[in-house]
């Protein structure tokens, strides 16, 4: 009976959303604006428009549009329905499963009044738990144990914020904590740290209203109910917050920060407050379920690295005419090769695009013998460089060169006709304090 209304709602779902698709995209005006040293590297209609949407580690993609949970390929061909309820509901949230095996995801009932339930199921639709209670549950992140906090309204809109711990073995929803504000977004750290970005009750925030608070794992442990009280401030000063996330390789806090009044839309590696942070990206419409993806390399998402490492996942939309799913990717400085001198007696020029702006450049230069068919990593003191240079016999230059404001650095050699096939060059390249923060790719001639 399962596998049969399943099936039936989604070719139901299959057609409205061909229907959606084709029609919203061409109504999709969004722009998401990378700061300096990333891109944007892919932006995807959401398959299941205004579903909310998790991306599991094999890139595939997972929706929950309140009625269905159905899988995707990574650029939106569907796969097959997980899970069917038996009607409608408004999506809360869905997330992947640390173990990889299942998501769970929440709703908020019919709106006919205070609802909500939570779910597991596996990714191949089986193991469907039963609903779990909790009235309109808004944003999760999971504990090292494998439970699930949870931030929720359980007392209603306009009477702060529950926490709740769900447990799926055996089931179980208990209330660990409150706040005051509207429902807000939670992340948990390694060290199962709690993390939650507060929030006010009603309306836009007025600028700086929202700060990111921590309880540690232990109160969680030791039961002690979680509130203002014991609740440690970590940063201040931002306009609002939809969704938070850690990044699992550097386990740095990141959060999408929103304000329909301020018309602001942005998303920020947190740092001790709004004025300190890295600003990674902007955008022109509300951004949230912030998550990392890997694309099978090695880079962090750190700015000026190599795009096939550690991205950020978020979705985009206006509500109304588009829901786009973004992918942004640190984005290297690339390196190329001109002059008569490439190919004989003359001049050369070595220019590197994609820097710092109004940085600078460090010119490192390798015997071609010593240059491996691929790159290898290394951390440096601020970035993990690279290459495919033996850095034991790799030549750096005892001087910085200064970038301009697009972040391009020329340097211009004359090559008397006998340096051809006895080199490989690679820049470093360092923000205008003259610290070195990444690296080009490297270049042969």
């Amino acid at each position: 009976m399962f596998r049969s209304l399943s099936l039936r709602a989604s070719l139901n779902r299959a057609a409205v959303s061909a229907v959606c698709v084709a029609s919203f995209a061409a109504l999709s005006f969004a722009s998401d604006t990378p700061s300096s040293g990333y891109q944007v590297a892919n932006r995807l209609v959401n398959p299941s428009f205004g579903a909310a949407t998790c991306t599991l580690a094999n890139g595939e993609l997972v929706t929950f549009d309140g009625l269905e949970v159905a899988r995707w390929t990574p650029d939106g061909t569907f796969i097959a329905p997980i899970a069917t309820l038996s009607g409608f509901t408004f999506p809360s949230f869905i997330k992947a499963a640390p173990d990889g095996l299942g998501v769970v995801f929440a709703e908020s009932g019919d709106g006919s009044g205070p609802a909500g339930n939570v779910y597991y199921v596996h990714i191949d639709g089986s193991a469907l738990t039963p609903p779990l209670p909790l009235v309109f549950p808004y944003d999760a992140d999971f504990l090292p144990s494998g439970d699930l906090v949870v931030s929720a309204a359980t007392l209603g809109f306009g009477n702060g914020n529950d926490f709740a711990l769900v447990k799926f073995a055996p089931p179980s929803v208990t209330l660990i904590g409150h706040v005051d504000g509207a429902s807000g977004p939670v992340a948990v750290s390694r060290a199962g740290d709690i993390y939650y970005a507060t929030q006010i009750s009603g309306g836009s925030p007025p600028p700086g209203a929202t700060d990111i608070v921590r309880w540690p794992y232990s109160l969680v442990l030791a039961g002690t109910p979680l509130d203002a009280s014991n609740a440690l401030t970590i940063a201040t000063g931002f306009d609002g917050g939809s969704s938070m996330v850690f990044d699992p390789i550097k386990g740095r806090l990141f959060l999408a920060e929103n304000n329909f009044g301020l018309g602001v839309h942005n998303i920020w590696r947190v740092k001790t407050d709004h004025a300190h942070s890295t600003l990674i990206a902007t955008s022109t419409d509300w951004t949230s379920q912030l998550r990392f993806a890997n694309a099978g390399g090695s880079a962090t998402f750190d700015a000026y690295q190599p795009e096939d490492g550690s991205r950020l996942v978020f979705d985009s939309t206006d509500f109304f005419s588009f829901n786009d799913i973004v992918t942004v990717a640190p984005l290297r400085p690339v390196l190329s090769i001109t002059g008569p001198g490439v190919l004989g007696a003359g001049n050369v020029t070595l220019s590197v695009t994609g820097g710092a702006p109004n940085g600078c450049a460090l010119l490192t230069y390798c015997t071609q013998s010593s240059i491996a068919p691929v790159e290898s990593d290394m951390h440096f003191p601020k970035f993990l460089h690279h290459t495919p240079f033996d850095l034991t016999q790799t030549v750096r230059f005892n001087f910085l060169v200064p970038s301009d404001a697009a972040g391009t650095t020329n340097v211009t050699f004359y090559n008397p006709g006998g340096l051809a096939g006895l080199f490989g060059y690679q820049f470093l390249v360092g923000n205008a304090a003259g610290a070195l923060i990444g690296s080009s790719n490297a270049v042969q001639f």
